[in-house]
């Protein structure tokens, strides 16, 4: 009998002795190691950016109360320049304000562009509004109005964050046009007992 010769090939050459091809050709691909590696990296990483997300909210929250008592004062000063009475309409539902400027017998949106519509950025949302005694608290519409001569509305503006903590209260001094941001949920009468003090 004769032994027939295997068949070498220049495309795929064939050891006879060792049928595995060369390390050099092989499939590469990640050992088990290489992967556990590569998850445990990722799991350090998020376990360090993870926890500063809720400090990217406390800044939103922060600028979002800032940027209000500012939209405040600005109306209050624009109410008196122009002798004209204005307003902020706070929408509880669409998570905006609006700032308006009596025009006749109603209140049109103010042509300033300083003065425009803000939607708050997520995940800041107005809880509630108190204007003297009025309270908008849900899905509702509240307007905090400015006079000519000086004088805005007794109100406490509660912004927070979605998951309810933390709150941050922004209030008016009515014959300054101030407005005050405590970082804390607190009622007008604690607030002028702690101001007093």
């Amino acid at each position: 009998m004769k032994k027939k010769k295997q068949m070498v090939s220049s495309e795929n050459p064939v050891n006879p002795v060792n049928p595995v091809p060369e390390f050099s050709e092989r499939i590469t691909g990640f050992t088990l190691i290489e992967m556990m590696i590569v998850v445990m990296v990722i799991g350090i990483i998020a376990a360090i950016v993870v926890p500063r997300l809720g400090v990217l909210d406390m800044v939103q929250l922060r600028s979002s109360a800032r940027t209000l008592a500012g939209t405040i004062r600005l109306t209050y000063a624009t109410a008196v320049v122009n002798r004209q009475p204005y307003r902020i309409c706070f929408d509880l539902e669409g998570q905006s304000y609006r700032i308006q400027q009596k025009s006749g017998d109603e209140y049109v949106d103010a042509p300033d562009p300083l003065l425009t519509p803000r939607v708050l950025p997520e995940p800041v949302v107005i809880k509630r509004v108190q204007v003297m005694d009025r309270l908008c608290e849900g899905y509702c519409q509240e307007c905090l109005y400015f006079t000519p001569g000086g004088y805005v509305e007794d109100a406490a503006i509660y912004l927070g964050l979605e998951n309810d903590d933390p709150v941050f209260t922004v209030f008016t001094r009515p014959m300054t046009g101030r407005a005050v941001i405590v970082p804390e949920e607190m009622s007008r009468e604690d607030w002028e007992k702690s101001d007093s003090n």
